[in-house]
């Protein structure tokens, strides 16, 4: 064993007897355990009175990192209860994410550590990205968009590219939208009562069509929205960083190809949403009607055993003579003359 100085740290350097020994010492029988705390420091958690069309606590515990498990707790609506039900997968083609050259990213030299997972590889200095995982990611996050706008929620286009500015204020106006593309002032949000002065309805999504600023920083809105809890979709370079968004879709966010392919998607899947909104209303309100028409309300008050009045009456009389002709017979009831009959002698 030798000690060696380097920049004053002390550091060993073994030799191979030594390191056999130290692989024979790291076995799997050595390998120290991870601490676990003691009985009465757990947190213990007190189980709550739920019914079964409730989730229980455990089940509350595991969705925080898989939501997917309360689906079933969710209204039984058929656009929430699955991961694609539009088949949003035949239409985000690959075929046409090449032709909108969503697959080029920057420069090698640019690449963020965070966005390496999304990369295919690289060409000529250029990042190139994996589309299969782009299709992928937009496939999430468009269905997520639709679901958003079946349940009637308003939506924030965000951009600062100037080439595209006009094209996103459009798009937004043209779906009943609002948009921002213009420089966002710090805090607007999350100090918002000293920039608007009243109470406000904050956006119930935000799409991000860049997520950098003119001086290649990061969007200030991400951050207010991630401290909001304001979902956000982002189309993610491979300079940017993906924290804090929440539906991450990589690809190109500079060339005006990308920009429209990815306004008409997300148009489209705004679009799905509402015509399925619509559909139910339609389907909701015949129900309706098919209850309340006055031909089914006639046959669900219509009494089981119907006769006409007069033979109603005809039987109240013949029961009310056999009546007295049986107390005529007994010997009761001489002075009573029943319906029908005239008295004798007069």
């Amino acid at each position: 064993m030798k000690f060696n100085l380097f920049k004053n740290f002390i550091y060993l350097s073994p030799t191979k007897i030594q390191q056999r020994g130290l692989r024979q010492f790291i076995s799997a029988e050595n390998i120290p355990k991870a601490f676990e705390p003691p009985e009465f420091y757990k947190p213990k958690i007190e189980s709550l009175d739920t019914k079964e069309d409730e989730p229980n606590t455990e089940l509350l515990l595991s969705a925080r990192v898989r939501p997917q498990l309360l689906r079933p707790y969710i209204d039984p609506v058929p656009i929430l209860q699955h991961d694609n039900p539009h088949n949003f997968m035949d239409i985000v083609t690959i075929e046409k994410l090449m032709n909108a050259r969503v697959h080029f990213g920057h420069k090698i030299g640019t690449l963020n550590d965070n966005m390496k997972w999304a990369l295919f590889g690289e060409r000529l200095g250029v990042c190139i990205f994996d589309l299969e995982i782009t299709q992928r990611y937009m496939v999430r996050a468009l269905n997520f968009i639709s679901a958003l706008s079946y349940c009637d929620g308003k939506i924030l286009f965000l951009t600062t590219n100037k080439a595209a500015m006009l094209l996103v204020e459009e798009t937004a106006a043209e779906l009943g939208h609002f948009s921002h593309t213009r420089l966002w002032r710090q805090d607007i949000f999350t100090n918002r009562k000293d920039h608007v002065g009243g109470p406000v309805r904050f956006p119930d999504a935000m799409i991000f069509l860049n997520t950098h600023t003119s001086a290649m920083e990061r969007h200030p809105a991400i951050i207010e929205a991630a401290k909001l809890c304001i979902p956000t979709v982002a189309v993610v370079d491979s300079n940017c960083d993906p924290s804090f968004i929440s539906y991450p879709i990589p690809g190109n966010d500079d060339s005006i190809s990308s920009i429209e392919f990815y306004l008409k998607m997300f148009s489209e899947a705004i679009k799905i949403g509402r015509k399925i909104k619509e559909e139910a209303i339609t389907t909701n309100a015949e129900n309706k009607l098919l209850k309340t028409s006055p031909q089914r309300i006639l046959q669900q008050n219509k009494p089981k055993m119907f006769n006409p009045i007069f033979e109603q009456q005809n039987f109240r009389l013949n029961q009310i003579t056999n009546k007295f002709k049986s107390k005529r017979k007994a010997g009761t009831g001489a002075n009573m003359i029943p319906i029908g009959e005239k008295r004798g002698g007069k």
